[in-house]
């Protein structure tokens, strides 16, 4: 049997790695364009959509929650959280895994790590579910911000919050619709 001439040998295999590259390449584009635009297309998360006139209901099944989204608002879903904002400022609406089993020993953990202090803290239930509605200082800055912590199932706490005193109503009420679907 009869040898391919080297110079015919090489050339094959600069053709086939050739190819290869070209064919990684034009995944990767395909890959960054398509993909790209499925994820922000898709229904699973509602991003940068503008309610103006009425409340409606915001769901988020990355997050497994789904509340009443004030007038005004415009969402925006990030991994772990939905930053809701207005003219006014924004409310943020995050999902923690956590360690504690209860929400009171998580807010003494959070306030003693990050130096704030509890100006005022009420036990509440919302859908059968374990709330605290916190009032938390920052004495570096003197910012005052209003939460509210979801312990809905085990290791898993929600938190809305806002610094600006003026999304206060629309904090209260995001939280009484807030719900958690397993």
């Amino acid at each position: 049997m009869k040898k391919a001439p080297r110079g015919l040998k090489a050339k094959k295999m600069s053709a086939v790695f050739i190819t290869i590259i070209i064919v990684i390449f034009t995944l990767l584009i395909f890959t960054k364009f398509f993909g790209t635009r499925f994820y922000q297309n898709s229904d699973y998360i509602n991003s940068k959509v503008s309610i103006e006139d009425e409340s409606a209901i915001y769901s988020s099944p990355t997050l497994n929650i789904n509340f009443t989204l004030p007038s005004g608002f415009t969402p925006e879903e990030q991994i772990n959280r939905v930053i809701l904002t207005s003219k006014n400022g924004q409310i943020v609406v995050e999902k923690i895994n956590t360690n504690f089993d209860n929400l009171n020993n998580y807010l003494v953990d959070i306030s003693k790590k990050n130096n704030l202090e509890v100006v005022e803290s009420d036990s509440l239930m919302v859908d059968g579910v374990s709330v605290k509605k916190v009032q938390v200082r920052n004495p570096r800055s003197n910012v005052v911000e209003s939460w509210y912590l979801f312990y809905p199932t085990e290791w898993t706490i929600y938190t809305l919050s806002t610094n600006s005193e003026s999304l206060y109503d629309d904090l209260d009420q995001i939280a009484r619709s807030f719900r958690y679907i397993p």
